[in-house]
Parts: C-alpha cells; structure tokens; sequence
C-alpha cells in the first residue's frame, strides 16, 4: 500500500487521539498535580511537607501507569485503523471475533503444549481473504487465565465472555495466520522454534529432518513420524528458512488435516514500546501493513505442503 492511500480524513481520529497522549497527557497531569495541592493546602489545610510528600509519592506511580493504559489503548487505536485500511484497499472482509471461533486453535494450543497452563483465546480482530488462490484468515489473539479458575478449561464460551475478559490476566499475544488444507494431510505436526530445554510437547515424538539450518530453527514434534517426514518436504523446509531470512519472522506452525495455523508471538510490551508510536499515525499503519504483508508472504510456503501429497 503506496501513502497516497491514506487520506487526512482517514487518519483524523487517530491523529487527534496522539496529540492527546502526547501533548494533552502531560499538561493535563500537570494541572491535575497543581490543582491538588492547592485544594490540600488551602481547602483541606494539609501541611504543605505532608502534601509535597503526598504529591511526589503519587507521582513516581500514578502518572507512568496512567500513560501506560492510554498508550495500550492508543495502540490499539493504531492497529484497528489500518486493518480497517486494508479492509479498504486490499480487498479483505473484517469480521466479528465471534463469527471466526476459536475454539479449534484453543484446542490445539492446549493439546501440543504451546502453554503450560489451560486458557481461553480473545480475538481482537479478524481477517479474511485470498491471496494467490489461498483462502486466509488473519487474527489477533491473546492467551487469558482467569484470576481464579472458575470457568472451567473448555472452550471459548460467548456467554461467558463478560465475566472472563473482567477477569483476564494476559499471558502471552499472538497474530495467528490460518488456513484450511486444500489438499490431503493424515498426521498432526507442531513446528516449535528450536530450544535446548524442551516441555510441554504432549503426546508427540519428535522427529529429526535432513535440512540442517531448518533444525536449527525449529524442533519437529508429530503423532506419525513416517506420514510427517514426507509432509515436510524438502521444498517445504528450505523456503521455511528463506522466508524466516528474507522477513526476520520466525513463526510457530501447527499442522492439522483440518487447519494449517502460523503463530506469531508478538509479546505483551513489545509493541507497546515500540519507538515507531512516536512517529507520525501514517508511518505507524504502514507499519502495521508491513507486519501483515510479511505474515501473508507465509502462503507460498504453506502451500508447499501440497507436495507431498501428489
């Protein structure tokens, strides 16, 4: 997506919305300060010590925590305003997180023991759309527990949505790239990024292929060896290490006969911490298209898969 894509209309709120945290945000913190301590000094008679006091614990915690929260939210703000532009120009369909369940992706996350704990998925926003003759979807996910766990480990409930997002304590965020097969696939494979220590794999073995850089990369996890050696062609394995080269993504895949997901760990802090938030909203949603145009240049490679079925 070229710039002259983005109009100043299409970027009004979310430009007024960084003059607010940027500029609004300090003075109005500022005059909040001033105006307690003079209502605690000349109204409530609060020794002036005791309120300078007062005032300076408050500020060494309330104010950072306060500009953390809004940044999350103006994020946000960021990342639905260019999906909602490559709606536009990219010829993808949004829909409502609840039309695209979950519930599948929960499961398999659970069974290969990408997390060690049992959860719930919270999509943020959802994708579809076709490129190169492939069927996509594309979401954003965060992995929750609930303080306590009351709401069982099943999957993902729509009526119990309210009372586990007031709950939630985020343990990890994901942009997950989803396909359904259209070819034969008759094992299950887990694509891990490569560790010296290893858990969590349940009920799979691994397996080791020819390719020694893909090894390096990734650790084979499948429940039949013979059937995933031939899936994992060396086709497959070599544009896998070459796409991890060309776009410095390093995906984790899960392969099922019945959806091929690719899961991006985009971490709790890293995006909010990103230096690009300080950079004009028309940089930070080309960069956002970049990060999902890299994620989309996985289907060729995906579609490899294919091969090993002809």
């Amino acid at each position: 997506m070229d710039q002259h894509f983005f109009s100043d209309e299409e970027l009004h709120k979310l430009t007024v919305y960084r003059r607010w945290l940027f500029l609004g945000f300090p003075v109005i913190t500022i005059l909040l300060f001033v105006l307690a301590a003079v209502i605690g000094v000349h109204v409530l008679h609060v020794e002036r010590e005791t309120m300078t006091g007062l005032l300076c614990f408050l500020g060494l915690f309330l104010p950072p925590f306060t500009f953390i929260y809004c940044l999350s939210k103006y994020k946000e703000t960021v990342r639905k305003t260019a999906y909602n532009l490559m709606v536009k120009y990219l010829n993808l369909t949004k829909c409502r997180p609840e039309v695209i369940s979950g519930a599948e992706l929960e499961k398999n996350l659970k069974n290969f023991g990408i997390f060690a704990e049992n959860g719930y998925i919270w999509q943020h926003h959802v994708l579809q759309g076709q490129k190169e003759g492939i069927a996509f979807s594309l979401s954003d996910i965060s992995w929750l527990t609930t303080a306590q766990n009351s709401y069982g480990s099943g999957p993902y409930n729509a009526a119990l949505a309210p009372a586990i997002k007031a709950n939630k304590q985020t343990k990890a965020q994901y942009t997950v790239l989803s396909v359904i097969p259209g070819y034969l696939i008759n094992c299950k494979v887990l694509l891990k990024k490569h560790k010296l220590f290893k858990w969590g794999i349940k009920d799979l073995k691994q397996i080791q292929l020819p390719n020694k850089e893909f090894e390096k990369l990734y650790d084979a996890y499948t429940d039949q060896p013979e059937q995933a050696a031939v899936l994992l062609n060396p086709a497959f394995t070599q544009a896998l290490v070459e796409y991890i080269k060309t776009h410095k993504k390093h995906p984790e895949l899960i392969i099922t006969p019945q959806q091929i997901y690719a899961l991006y760990n985009t971490g709790i802090w890293k995006k909010l911490f990103s230096l690009v938030i300080f950079r004009s909203p028309r940089v930070q949603c080309d960069k956002v298209l970049k990060e999902t145009t890299d994620i989309l240049h996985l289907l060729p490679t995906i579609s490899l898969l294919a091969h090993s079925q002809l």
